[in-house]
This record gives C-alpha cells, structure tokens and sequence, in this order.
C-alpha cells in the first residue's frame, strides 16, 4: 500500500501534540507506510518535546526557527529528503478522528485528478489584500497531497508568510508576490503564496473538505471544534488565545485548556459538535472555477 508522512506543527503545544500522535496512531492503517514528522519550532518546550518523543521509531523530530507552519513545512521539504509516496499536513490541534482519515484522501487524488485534498482555507476573489487574481487556498491543519507536488509548492511559490520569510534561510523559485506587493502590502498567511503561484500556474484540481459540524455553534460562536467532513476534528487553537476567546466566547477557552493540559476528549467534543450541522458542501476547485457537491461528504 503506499507510503505516506504526516507533518504535524508544533510550537510550545506539548498538550495538543501529545494528542494528536495519540489520535494519529489510533488510526493507523498497519498496511501503509506512514511515519511522522514533528515540525518543531518550541523554545521553551525543545527538550520536552525530545524527552517524549525522541525515541519513538514513528517519529522524527525537525527543529527549525520559530516562524511559522508554512516556514516549517518549506524547511522540510527544502532541506529533508522525504521518501513516501504522500504528506499529510496537521496541526497540532487537529485530531483524526476516522480510520479512513489518511486512506480515504489519498484514494481520490489519483481517480480523480485531485492534487489535493482537504480542508478549505478560502477562495481569493480578487480580494484587495491578495493578488488581482482568482486562486483557492487549502488550509494547514488537515491536506493530503503526493510529495512530489508539495515540494513543486515549496520551492517554487512556498508555504510561508511572505513578511517572515527574510528571517529563515530558504530561497525561492518565483518571486510574484514581492514584485506584487513589497514589504507593505504583501502580508500572507500560511500556505497562500504556495497556492496561489499553483493556480496562476498549474492550475491544479483541488477538492475542499467542508466543515460539517462545528462545536462553537452550540454557543453561538464561530466554528471552532470543527468537524472536517467526519476525517479530522481541528479545534482552532491559537497562542493569541485571549484575544480569541473575547471573540469567540469563554467556553472554546474551557475546552483549549483541557486540552492543552493534554487530556484527550476529542470523543468528546465530537459528540457534541456532531449536533450542529454547517449544512456547508464539498469544493471542487478546477484550477480557476469552483463548484459544490454533496457526494464526497463522510457525514
């Protein structure tokens, strides 16, 4: 069966990443040959991360500056050499919670001429903070792709912020974005750039998971503890957490915490989430058109 390596970001996340291993290794697949990476950009918790999972034989640490995920994962794919066949992208707050949760992307990008498959970031359409050009972004926390099509992204356009990128030690193929928006304007986030040079150039089949459910919906919050189509549950941690629980409401700051104190209640959260159905679709994305569907959603 193929090969695939699961990238997971992490950064001063012990709690989360302990989980997202535990859930990792819960669902797999023991015909496919798949290993982990931890892209490693903590400071404080270097050594914690080392001392919990440096011995570990499914996995390999990779320590780079702290920058971003994008950074991280241009820094892999530059500077490692990758042997699978595939890579899936996780953040460390996203949590597979299906056995099908690798097997079943990757069974759909060859038949059905995906590059890639997972969560949607967002469809630029011919927004003023981006490029004047229509482009469909696919998000960090849950993508699976052939590796030979993430490093065509990494080399060329690149997953990284733009306004980080004279901080690392990575060079470029294509510099459009620069020449489009210098130092001033050209602020991206995570893998935009890398997905916008693939459709200004490849124009790729893409398919967007939707997500289906969504735990901050019982609140009347935002879609945080989100279901993405049955797969993976991502609960949308960030280090600026405060500032997001004023937006988002003081029960995703309850849930956060137990979570990043290690404690495993994806289950949990998934039962409750799997009450609030977003009613939100599948995304086939030709290279320059998107339209929805019904038939790839899990749930």
């Amino acid at each position: 069966m193929n090969s695939c390596t699961i990238i997971v970001f992490n950064y001063e996340s012990i709690g989360f990443l302990r989980v997202c291993i535990e859930q990792i290794r819960k669902y797999a697949v023991p015909e496919m040959g798949q290993h982990i990476i931890i892209a490693d950009q903590s400071i404080k918790e270097r050594e914690l991360v080392k001392k919990e999972f440096g011995e570990d034989t499914d996995v390999t640490i990779i320590n780079m500056d702290a920058l971003c995920s994008g950074y991280g994962l241009d820094y892999i794919l530059q500077k490692h050499k990758i042997d699978s066949e595939y890579i899936c992208t996780l953040d460390c707050d996203a949590f597979p919670t299906h056995k099908e949760w690798l097997t079943w992307p990757i069974s759909l990008l060859k038949p059905e001429g995906f590059k890639f498959v997972g969560g949607v970031f967002f469809e630029s359409n011919f927004e003023p903070i981006y490029p004047p050009t229509k482009f469909f972004c696919m998000t960090q926390c849950y993508r699976v792709g052939r590796t030979e099509d993430y490093k065509m992204l990494a080399f060329h356009g690149g997953f990284s912020r733009f306004n980080v990128r004279d901080r690392g030690e990575l060079n470029y193929a294509n510099d459009d974005w620069a020449k489009w928006g210098g130092n001033g304007d050209s602020w991206s986030d995570d893998a935009v750039i890398a997905h916008y040079w693939e459709d200004k150039y490849l124009t790729n089949n893409k398919l967007g998971l939707p997500i289906t459910h969504s735990m901050g919906r019982e609140f009347g919050d935002s879609d945080w503890g989100a279901i993405i189509d049955g797969m993976v549950f991502h609960l949308g941690y960030s280090h600026w957490s405060n500032t997001i629980e004023d937006n988002v409401g003081k029960n995703y700051g309850y849930w956060k915490g137990r979570l990043g104190n290690g404690e495993n209640i994806v289950e949990e959260m998934v039962a409750i989430a799997a009450n609030y159905p977003t009613g939100a679709k599948a995304i086939v994305w030709d290279g320059t058109e998107k339209r929805t569907l019904n038939i790839f959603n899990k749930i």
